[in-house]
C-alpha cells in the first residue's frame, strides 16, 4: 500500500512520480490507467485542499486488476447526484469526470472519506 500526504497543491505534482513507481512495482504499466489514477487522486485530493484548506491523506492499494484509492479530509463533502454541469457552470466537472473513469465512487465517514476503484488493464 502506498501512503501519501498532501498539504498543498505542490505536493500533488511532487508525488506524481511516487504514484507511477508504486503502480509499476505492482505490474500496472498502462499509461491510460496511470493517467486515470493520477486524475482521480489530483481531482479528489485537490478538492480536499481547496475546500477544507487541510491535509489530504491518500492511500493506494492494488487488488488484482483493481486499484483502490482512499482519500480522507477533515471536512465532509455533501455529495448529491453526480451529473455533468452545464457549460455556464465554472465548477463541478471533476467529480463527474472521476465518476466516468472509475468502477465505483463511494463516500464514508459522513463525506470525509472517499474510495475510488479503478479497473486496470494490467
Amino acid at each position: 500500500m502506498l501512503h501519501l500526504i498532501f498539504r498543498n497543491f505542490s505536493h500533488l505534482s511532487r508525488d506524481a512520480r511516487k504514484i507511477k513507481d508504486y503502480l509499476n512495482s505492482k505490474g500496472f504499466i498502462d499509461e491510460d490507467d496511470l493517467y486515470n489514477v493520477r486524475l482521480a487522486i489530483f481531482e479528489l485530493a485537490g478538492n480536499v485542499l481547496k475546500h477544507s484548506k487541510r491535509t489530504a491523506l491518500v492511500q493506494l492499494k492494488c487488488e488484482g486488476d483493481v486499484i483502490r484509492i482512499y482519500i480522507k479530509g477533515s471536512n465532509p463533502f455533501e455529495r448529491g447526484e453526480i451529473t455533468l454541469p452545464s457549460v455556464e457552470e465554472e465548477y463541478g466537472r471533476g467529480i463527474f469526470i472521476v465518476s466516468q473513469i472509475c468502477e465505483s465512487l463511494e463516500y464514508y465517514d459522513g463525506g470525509k472519506e472517499v474510495c475510488v476503484c479503478i479497473k486496470c488493464k494490467k
